[in-house]
């Protein structure tokens, strides 16, 4: 049988071990639902931030208010917005329950 087989015993991503995490979350217990839904907000930041900033300076640049190198100049400004937006997720910790 797959499951009893000795490679998967103790790999990450071993279905008894994924059935042990899901266990976890329906049990309070992991902080993982909570990771995702902080990964979801600010994927929907980033996408606002690009987004916007892209439409911004494609109608400038279209109008000819800033020159085109300006443009890609401030497009690269908010890719690492983005980028550092992202990396706070590094720094995420599950917030204390309310007793």
């Amino acid at each position: 049988m797959i499951l009893n087989h000795p490679s998967a015993q103790g790999h990450a991503f071993s279905v008894p071990r994924i059935f042990q995490r899901f266990h976890l979350a329906a049990a309070g217990q992991s902080s993982d639902i909570g990771l995702s839904r902080a990964s979801q907000r600010i994927i929907r930041q980033n996408l606002v931030i690009a987004l916007g900033v892209i439409a911004l300076l494609l109608i400038a640049s279209g109008f000819g208010v800033i020159p085109l190198s300006v443009a890609v100049v401030l497009h690269e400004g908010s890719t690492i917005v983005v980028v550092l937006n992202a990396l706070r997720l590094l720094a995420w910790n599950e917030p204390a329950a309310v007793a």
